[in-house]
């Protein structure tokens, strides 16, 4: 174990911090073969379509895919924003591979038979990036869907440019979170209005994607008029867009400005080392990790299955 770094590890009673020698950087990435399927102790194709079943509740053969490494928000709820990376990681910034790196990968996909990529992280900075990524394969689009996730709104620009690249389904997955611009703001680094939410489910509609969004409750200053607007907002959109809607619970994540600063977002944290999140994980009651000052834990979960029951159901 000492000879590994980065690693913290148990020696008798004693706690040994190994040295954080190893970073990942810009040459590792580019040289890293993915995926590794012959790494996998089941079939390709078990793993690629549990994936989708799971995660988009399709048969297909699915793989996620994030070309790089690190993030530069710091949304109250997230475990893997700008200051986890650097604790964890040692890392500042993002870290991201060559253009050339990434179409390999895309090419590769294609060989071995992909019907859905999940590109799960594409923040602000990087939309310039997956422009120009999808621009390439205009005169030879991949023959696959394309889920990808944004952190900020996608304009008619990206939108064109995802068409040209895929000859599958289009989905744009976005989080609002909340209904309110307000609360949103606080909450989250890559923040909008509702306004403009919807003048880019318009343009989504209109360039021939469709679009995935994503609602939760919970957050350090909501309160039950807050919660309210998310009910209303998810009615509102229903009623005007052929839009999927999911609702997940955003359970306490170690590294997130939530954990590390409870007192400052006025939490109170039910979660404060690794043993309280074993049992958590061994417990088969649902549960946040915190109470706000607006909620207890068993609200915020109550409250989760109340917007559950809206995105799934159907308008009236």
């Amino acid at each position: 174990m000492s000879n590994i770094p980065n690693v913290v590890w148990r020696q008798k009673q004693n706690i040994i911090f190994n040295d954080n020698a190893f970073i990942c950087d810009q040459s590792l990435l580019e040289n890293m073969e993915y995926p590794r399927f012959d790494l996998l102790i089941n079939s390709v194709d078990q793993y690629l379509f549990q994936s989708a079943i799971f995660f988009i509740k399709k048969s297909k053969k699915m793989i996620f895919y994030n070309p790089g490494r690190g993030c530069l928000g710091a949304c109250e709820f997230c475990g893997g924003g700008e200051q986890a990376q650097q604790l964890i990681y040692k890392r500042a910034g993002l870290l991201w591979p060559s253009l050339s790196c990434v179409k390999r990968t895309f090419e590769g996909f294609q060989r071995i038979g992909v019907e859905c990529v999940y590109l799960p992280f594409c923040c602000p900075a990087l939309e310039p990036f997956f422009i120009s990524l999808f621009n390439d394969f205009q005169r030879k689009p991949l023959h696959c869907d394309v889920y990808v996730e944004t952190f900020s709104l996608p304009g008619r620009e990206f939108m064109r440019a995802c068409r040209s690249a895929f000859s599958g389904e289009i989905t744009v997955v976005m989080s609002p979170d909340t209904g309110n611009d307000k609360l949103r703001k606080k909450i989250k680094t890559f923040s909008y209005s509702n306004e403009d939410l919807i003048g880019a489910l318009r343009i989504v509609e209109k360039e021939g994607g469709r679009a995935k969004l994503f609602f939760s409750t919970g957050f350090s200053n909501e309160t039950q008029k807050d919660f309210l607007k998310t009910i209303a907002f998810i009615r509102y959109l229903k009623k005007r867009f052929d839009v999927e809607f999911d609702a997940d619970l955003i359970e306490l994540e170690p590294g997130s400005p939530l954990y590390l600063y409870p007192e400052k977002h006025g939490i109170r944290s039910k979660r404060s080392c690794f043993v309280d999140f074993m049992i958590a994980a061994s417990n088969s009651k649902i549960s946040a990790g915190y109470d706000t000052s607006y909620f207890e834990d068993e609200e915020i979960v109550l409250n989760c299955d109340r917007l559950e029951q809206e995105c799934y159901g159907r308008q009236e």
